[in-house]
């Protein structure tokens, strides 16, 4: 074979190979552009259920909570919703005679209230700094939110105001008022690892 021709089929060679790694190219872009999409759906999912997993309340009626040798089971609560969702729930317990209140916050907040109801009248409107049992306690939060009853709790809706009270020695106290119940619940902070979901037990 002449060198002419010999130049000639390497040409060609070339041009083959060159025209089969292009029709490669073209194929494997949507199956990358597919596992794109397939990536952006899942991220979108993700988010979407951390968004979700973040409007829940953070306890619901007929959740178990233990806080040391003690436990709870609500039978009852109060929801409270201000404009970005649930922002607080009161859960409703008994142990015989003794009526129960545990309450909890949105996220990023893990602490709950281990309050009982108190004798003592709710000031309203609540003040910046009450007195319980000899305790001064100073108003940490004032919300104003929306409420709803679940399960076995007082037949309320509407607007409410719920004040949150502080000791320097991890007492608290919350002040509750709507139109048509007003309450001081008071006992003790807990700290996010000294408290414990442990199931929910429906009605």
């Amino acid at each position: 074979m002449s060198l002419i021709g010999i130049g000639i089929a390497v040409a060609a060679v070339t041009m083959m190979g060159g025209a089969v790694a292009a029709l490669l190219r073209r194929k494997s872009r949507p199956a990358l552009a597919n596992h794109g999409a397939v990536a952006d759906a899942v991220a979108h999912r993700a988010l979407a259920a951390s968004q979700q997993a973040q409007m829940r309340p953070p306890l619901v009626v007929g959740d178990v909570v233990q806080f040391g040798l003690r436990a709870r089971w609500s039978q009852g609560a109060l929801v409270g919703r201000d404009h970005e969702g649930i922002a607080f729930v009161a859960l409703l317990s008994q142990d015989g005679a003794e009526q129960q209140v545990t309450v909890a916050f949105a996220p990023p907040e893990r602490s709950i209230l281990w309050l009982t109801p108190h004798h003592q009248p709710a000031q309203v409107p609540a003040p910046t700094r009450i007195e319980v049992d000899r305790q001064l306690l100073d108003r940490r939060l004032l919300l104003s939110l929306t409420i709803n009853s679940e399960g076995d709790a007082p037949r309320l809706a509407g607007n409410a105001s719920v004040a949150i009270y502080d000791g320097p020695l991890g007492e608290a106290a919350v002040i509750f008022h709507h139109s048509e119940h007003s309450a001081l619940w008071c006992g003790q902070r807990v700290a996010p690892d000294e408290w414990e979901r442990l199931a929910n037990v429906p009605d």
